[in-house]
């Protein structure tokens, strides 16, 4: 079975697997360490754990697709664009070396909201608590859209992400299967 995964990034960021009937079929949030960095070292700053990542992305099996949310750096210091730069390409980098650059995609937040649910959020805009609406009604009240709160917006939009993952995948096949 095709596996689709979404991935919400930060520090409170999490990890979505869909299959490909888009049902539900694992969950983790991003894995952190702390690690004092050579520069500063009153403070420790917050590094993804690129090996937990792996270990629960290569238990999953057949990941057809990974799709990450483009994270920029708006209104954040100099440390903390750089960890959160150091932390997306090491992310890139394990994602592209698992499914190869051509099944791997990265997503503007505006990209997938839109696409997912345009008519939706037309009048209101987006919001934390419309992601965990969304995402209960597509996949049931599930404890990872509850607590703790400041994680479960980040489960909801990597729900979404994966969803979009497959919608654009789907959306290949069929381009494919009309053109040939």
């Amino acid at each position: 079975m095709r596996i689709f995964v979404g991935i919400d990034t930060g520090i409170n960021g999490a990890c979505v697997a869909l299959n490909e009937h888009a049902c539900l079929v694992g969950c983790r949030d991003l894995p952190h360490y702390k690690e004092i960095p050579c520069y500063r070292k009153e403070k420790p700053r917050s590094v993804l754990d690129i090996n937990k990542l792996k270990v629960w992305l290569d238990s999953l099996g057949d990941i057809h697709r990974i799709a990450v949310e483009e994270s920029p750096s708006f209104n954040q210091g100099v440390v903390s664009a750089a960890t959160s730069g150091f932390n997306n390409g090491m992310l890139h980098a394990t994602c592209i070396n698992l499914v190869g650059k051509e099944k791997f995609q990265t997503v503007a937040p505006k990209m997938w909201q839109n696409y997912l649910f345009d008519e939706a959020t037309q009048d209101t805009g987006w919001s934390k608590e419309k992601s965990i609406a969304f995402a209960k009604r597509e996949h049931g009240d599930l404890i990872l859209f509850e607590k703790p709160k400041r994680t479960a917006d980040g489960f909801a939009d990597a729900s979404h992400i994966a969803m979009w993952c497959l919608e654009q995948y789907k959306h290949e096949v069929l381009t494919q299967n009309y053109s040939t």
